[in-house]
């Protein structure tokens, strides 16, 4: 058995890679390595986060599961159950890690009860309103989004940004990080390709790391493990 059948279709995305289970790291094949060897990636969002400060976040999510516990008498009980202890003192390793996961569960149930991935879904549906222009005549958008969608496609307009390519999966062997991002974009104005990543929320260095890894990346074939230049023939003539 393959790493790859290993790790199960189950794992893929649309078209992309295997990932490992629990981090969701892509499995590739490294640049130079023998045929059939494999490692595990680290995203191109996970490695740019390192440059951030995330304390804030953590204690907001903390203080948001502090108000969900104390609504949700339900899963205050489920968590109150379970066993969970360091692993240093647990008896039954196994066990314990099981509890773990079930406390895991308990925690995202209650926090998506008190609504704190409101936000980030709504920019997932951002996301895929922004990918293909037509969906701003199809009906297909939500009225609460169209304002927002339109303003989008208006400003790629005022910067004369032309959509060439969406959901390129590359790889970065240099730093050993992968990932999809939204687009590729020819620039009219200075003759140049952008990577375009759509944010809706702060923008931070963490973004910017994020798109650097994207630029300095080759595109990876999930199929064939077979890297190529970011830029085909084509698009490399229509540059500077």
């Amino acid at each position: 058995m393959s790493v790859k059948d290993f790790f199960g279709d189950a794992a893929r995305e649309n078209g992309g890679p295997a990932r490992e289970p629990g981090t969701k790291r892509p499995i590739l094949v490294p640049a130079g390595a023998p045929a059939g060897t494999h490692a595990s990636y680290m995203r191109a969002s996970s490695f740019a986060e390192r440059v951030e400060d995330h304390r804030h976040i953590y204690a907001w999510e903390k203080r948001y599961l502090a108000q969900a516990m104390g609504k949700n008498r339900d899963l205050a009980d489920l968590a109150a159950g379970e066993e969970y202890v360091s692993s240093k003192l647990a008896p039954d390793v196994g066990a314990n890690r099981a509890s773990g996961k079930r406390l895991d569960s308990i925690i995202s149930r209650a926090l998506d009860r008190e609504g704190i991935h409101f936000l980030a879904d709504r920019g997932t549906a951002y996301h895929s309103f922004c990918e293909n222009r037509r969906r701003l005549h199809d009906g297909s958008i939500p009225p609460e989004y169209l304002q927002g969608v339109g303003a989008y496609w208006e400003a790629m307009d005022l910067h004369n940004l032309r959509v060439f390519e969406t959901e390129v999966f590359v790889a970065n062997d240099e730093l050993g990080a992968a990932g999809t991002f939204d687009s590729l974009v020819f620039d009219e104005r200075y003759g140049i390709w952008r990577i375009n990543d759509i944010k809706t929320g702060d923008i931070s260095l963490g973004y910017a790391v994020q798109e650097v890894i994207y630029a300095r990346a080759e595109r990876y074939d999930t199929d064939t493990d077979q890297r190529s230049p970011l830029l085909t023939p084509e698009m490399a003539a229509m540059g500077p």
